[in-house]
């Protein structure tokens, strides 16, 4: 099973980080990342890719905030899916493990 929250913030941090350092590098090399960030233009509403520093900020937080949703979301769906998919198994009496006993109430053995 997976943490929802635990994704979640997972995935912020790896997807925003990712949008910072494509979105400074493109700001410091013209041209790198220009695919990816049309993509994340035409997505995130109000961001322009335009290399200033308050583009940048706006489409990282656009990213963590996607990144928190997007996770939260997709491990909640593993997790119904694997609850519907796994199979009850039920174990033979003889396979499960005996109930743990009190150390107080054992009955020890006469010595001799």
């Amino acid at each position: 099973m997976l943490s929802p929250v635990a994704l979640a913030v997972t995935a912020a941090v790896v997807w925003g980080a990712a949008i910072f350092i494509i979105g400074t590098i493109n700001a410091l090399v013209p041209g790198y990342g220009d695919k990816v960030l049309t993509l994340v233009v035409s997505i995130y509403p109000g961001y322009a890719a335009s290399g200033s520093l308050g583009d940048l900020l706006q489409g990282t937080m656009y990213a963590v905030f996607d990144g928190l949703v997007g996770g939260f979301i997709f491990a909640v769906l593993y997790n119904a899916v694997l609850r519907f998919t796994l199979p009850t198994a039920k174990l033979p009496p003889e396979i499960t493990s005996p109930a743990p006993q009190d150390p107080e109430n054992q009955e020890q053995a006469p010595s001799e």
